[in-house]
Order: structure tokens, then C-alpha cells, then sequence
């Protein structure tokens, strides 16, 4: 996409207003729970990599058992619902990575940063800058 708005000298809009979460209820998220959502979805994300990068591992370990202990010891995550979103959150993964996360090796989950997929965060070539409707607007150089 940033490639595409380089080339017709348009303009990307990121705007983390517009990441929306929902619970069980089909109920939308408060802002700051979905800011926690999306920073443990990826912290585990790269976490997992690390792992699997530099460590020696079963090759029966996967993805979602990695993810899950995680979850139980991690103190920012609090209450039964929280939890419950954050589970919800990690499973969004499996979409990126066509694999369900019981299913996709831990051993070899390293391989999956050298593939060509964007970032889902914009790359730091692009300018920020606050707009009236306090959005975040980045534009392509």
C-alpha cells in the first residue's frame, strides 16, 4: 500500500482511532483496552520469534502453547475478560500466518519475519503529524 501512495504522490492515513476491538458481546472496546490488545498481540508475536530463533526446541512445540503460557504469567494482563480478549487477539495470527496456532511450529516460527509481508505498523519513513480531529496522518514522502 505505502508503495502504491509513493508512486500517484497520495496519502497514507493510519489511524489507530480507526483499530477497533470487540468483546464476547460484540461490544467495542474502551481505547486503552484495545492499545493493551494490540501491543500484547505483537509483543508475543515477536517474542515467539526471539524464541525460536535462539533457542533449541521440540519440534512438537507450537505456537499457541508458547502464546498461552505467556498469557498466564503475564501481570499486565488482569482479570478473566481481559485475558479472554488477549487470547482472542493472538489468534488473529493465524490469519497472518494461514495456520492455525496449535498447528504452526514454534521451532521454526523465526522463518515467518523473513517472509514479505507488510508490517502491520507503518514504516518509519513516513511523517507524522496531529490533525484537527486528533487522527494520526501519515504521508508518504
Amino acid at each position: 500500500m505505502t508503495d502504491v501512495a509513493k508512486k500517484v504522490n497520495s496519502t497514507f492515513v493510519y489511524d489507530l482511532n480507526l483499530r477497533k476491538y470487540y468483546d464476547s458481546d460484540g461490544k467495542p472496546v474502551d481505547k486503552q483496552t484495545s492499545k493493551v490488545l494490540f501491543e500484547k498481540v505483537w509483543e508475543y508475536n515477536e517474542a515467539a520469534s526471539t524464541y525460536s530463533r535462539e533457542h533449541t526446541i521440540d519440534k512438537d512445540a507450537n505456537v499457541k502453547q508458547f502464546c498461552d503460557e505467556r498469557l498466564k504469567k503475564d501481570k499486565d494482563v488482569k482479570g478473566d475478560k481481559m485475558r479472554e480478549l488477549v487470547e482472542s487477539g493472538i489468534e488473529m495470527l493465524s490469519g497472518i500466518a494461514a495456520c492455525d496456532l496449535d498447528k504452526l511450529s514454534l521451532k521454526y516460527y523465526w522463518m515467518e519475519d523473513d517472509l514479505p509481508v507488510p508490517s502491520p505498523v507503518p514504516s518509519p519513513e513516513l511523517m507524522v503529524r496531529e490533525t484537527d480531529h486528533s487522527s494520526i496522518q501519515r504521508t508518504i514522502r
